[in-house]
């Protein structure tokens, strides 16, 4: 599995996904810069993009879970949730 991280926001996490197909998943900072914040799983093709998020006095973490078919090397039942602390 490929993890990948990111700190330009899900359109060019999204670009970077389909540019390489082979990472699984991507960590991207949500900048909150829209009134809706990202709150789950974005999926690009084969790659999962997962939200994170940095504001002034604030702690969150993220929380991703799945079940992985090593024959058919393919992902099922994903769940994500961020959360404030």
């Amino acid at each position: 599995m490929i993890i990948a991280v990111t700190h330009n926001g899900l359109e060019h996490a999204r670009d970077m996904a389909q540019k390489a197909p082979l990472i699984n998943f991507m960590i991207y900072l949500d900048d909150g810069s829209k009134k809706e914040k990202a709150s789950g799983y974005t999926q690009v093709g084969p790659a999962y993009l997962l939200p994170s998020r940095i504001e002034k006095n604030k702690v969150s973490y993220g929380r991703f879970e799945f079940i992985y078919e090593r024959k058919q090397r393919t992902i099922k039942d994903a769940r994500f949730e961020l959360k404030e602390l």
